[in-house]
């Protein structure tokens, strides 16, 4: 049978252990590398497991702000709740150069196709010397 002043001091030192456990998940919600909380694994490495992380695929949780998780979101870092994509070429409207453009300005001149005077050349300065409407 263990000395009276032995079950004290295992006592205090399981007390101990239990308090220093108590505020190391206060002040920092996990000991080491493993997560405190009842909400299963953390795929995307947040800190948050993935039945409380509203993105559990995102590991910046919609850095936009815009209700849509980054993984899914066409423009992760502009706010675009509607995710607008109007000429589908899979760019959100918020992110494109050319929102009505699906070619992106495909001649590279600077202009995008959908107020190019000659969408298949070149032409910076969109010449029209003949007031066609038409580049040249």
């Amino acid at each position: 049978m263990p000395k009276r002043g032995n079950s004290t001091l295992i006592s205090v030192a399981i007390i101990s252990i239990i308090l220093l456990s108590i505020l190391l998940i206060k002040n920092y919600g996990m000991i080491g590398a493993v997560v405190l909380n009842d909400c299963g694994d953390d795929s995307d490495g947040d800190g948050i497991g993935d039945g409380c992380d509203a993105c559990p695929n995102d590991p910046n949780n919609d850095a936009d702000g815009d209700g849509i998780c980054g993984d899914v979101d066409n423009c992760p870092d502009a706010f675009n709740p509607d995710q607008s994509d109007s000429d589908s070429d899979g760019a959100a409207d918020a992110c494109d150069s050319c929102p009505n453009d699906p070619d992106n300005d495909a001649d590279s001149d600077g202009v995008c196709g959908d107020s190019d005077n000659c969408v298949g050349v070149s032409n910076p300065d969109q010449a029209d010397s003949d007031g066609d409407w038409t580049g040249g």
